[in-house]
């Protein structure tokens, strides 16, 4: 029996003989969208969220500054920064008797995702991990973030960020800014999902 799958007009049909699949893609999978390179010279990275993506995910393999300092990001739509509360550094308990208060309040306008200083000296491996974002370009649901983070801070002790962040007030986020004090060294890769 073949299973015959067309993506352009979703029909499925079902024959004798061998399997075949017609169309595009049906979806679902990663797709590298772009790579930022940061070379010391800027303290902060700008990416574009474009539109057409169900859900982002940034890799940071590492980076580092020239200062040490706690890693941060912050949502914006436009030039506009919107606020977000956060919950960072902290095994969250989510029950309906019992939950832990966000860190970031409703006039947050940063997400501090450590609250350690990444170490900046030789050998020291700076910070890298991954940041999930979804329901970033909707006018009308909240932008979602997750991260895992690992980074070293300034007495070559390893330190693990993970937490979440909820923009407050629905609104089309079409860029995440990631920043700490100091011009940062490395590299982050958007990866997404349609």
């Amino acid at each position: 029996m073949a299973i015959t799958i067309n993506h352009q007009t979703n029909d499925i049909s079902a024959t004798s003989g061998s399997m075949t699949i017609d169309g595009a893609s049906a979806g679902g999978a990663m797709s590298l969208i772009s790579t930022t390179t940061l070379s010391g010279t800027a303290t902060a990275a700008e990416i574009s969220l474009p539109q057409g993506y169900k859900y982002f995910e940034f890799f940071i393999p590492r980076l580092s500054a020239a200062s040490e300092s706690s890693f941060n990001m912050q949502i914006k739509n436009g030039a506009t920064t919107q606020a977000a509360k956060y919950v960072a550094n902290r095994n969250v308990k989510v029950s309906i008797s019992s939950f832990q208060t966000p860190v970031g309040s409703t006039s947050s306008t940063f997400i501090q995702t450590t609250n350690f200083s990444i170490g900046n000296a030789t050998g020291e491996a700076g910070i890298g991990g991954v940041i999930k974002v979804w329901d970033a370009r909707s006018a009308t649901n909240v932008t979602r973030i997750l991260f895992d983070l690992i980074g070293e801070i300034n007495d070559a002790r390893l330190m693990r960020a993970h937490g979440g962040a909820v923009q407050v007030t629905a609104a089309d986020t079409d860029t995440i800014r990631l920043y700490i004090s100091g011009n940062l060294t490395g590299e982050i890769q958007l990866w997404g999902v349609v």
